[in-house]
């Protein structure tokens, strides 16, 4: 049986932090303001693409990811986004949809004045459940999903500068649904072991750091 879901998660155009000026009593320090979305999914007999998964604060790199089930198999990464964002001005919008044997989902950055699109779609086999097609695409250019599912995205640059890094993604992802500590720990976990794992990915964090952004 085939049927369609849709997932919208977030707001569209949600600002991180506060346009107006707020109090900040001498000698207490301020907190990093903070966007954090969990997991939802969309499914369709037994695919499951998600949306949401975004865990933006400030001074720290932006981080939003797609996760994709395939019928039989664990929970994986479909895609891994860092980016830099200009603090309290940053959006993001994240769509999934599923209908009988193909998914998509997609994640859509907007900071620095600049909108940057990626976009993840996948096709199984009807017959065997197997994966027949699996697109990944930042702004309309495909990218070969085997080269790497990490994308580090400068979104100072016009247009949006994408570098593709090929490292190991966890083989089974837990369970975010609910818990924004969860989506935010898994987050945290997989950049630090990135960063330890590539120094293209630690420098760009780093650049981020250092600058706030």
């Amino acid at each position: 049986m085939q049927y369609l879901t849709r997932l919208l998660i977030t707001g569209v155009a949600v600002l991180v932090g506060c346009t107006g000026k707020q109090p900040n009593p001498t000698n207490v320090p301020s907190k990093p303001q903070h966007l954090i979305m969990s997991e939802g999914n969309a499914t369709s007999d037994g695919l499951s693409v998600s949306s949401g998964n975004v865990v933006v604060i400030e001074n720290q790199p932006g981080i939003a990811f797609a996760t994709v089930t395939i019928p039989k198999q664990p929970k994986r990464v479909a895609y891994f986004l860092v980016f830099n964002h200009d603090g309290p001005n940053v959006g993001v919008k994240t769509e999934s949809e599923s209908s009988g044997a193909s998914g998509n989902t997609f994640h859509t950055i907007n900071t620095y004045g600049k909108e940057c699109t990626a976009n993840y779609e996948v096709v199984l086999q009807e017959e065997t459940e197997a994966v027949k097609t699996e697109t990944v695409s930042i702004d309309d250019k495909a990218y070969d999903s085997s080269k790497g599912r990490v994308f580090l995205i400068d979104m100072k640059l016009d247009p949006p500068n994408v570098t593709q890094v090929n490292l190991h993604m966890p083989n089974n992802v837990p369970d975010l649904k609910v818990e924004t500590d969860a989506t935010r720990q898994f987050g945290d976990d997989t950049v630090n072991a990135l960063r330890k794992a590539s120094k293209t990915v630690n420098e760009f964090c780093r650049s981020i750091e250092a600058k706030g952004g």
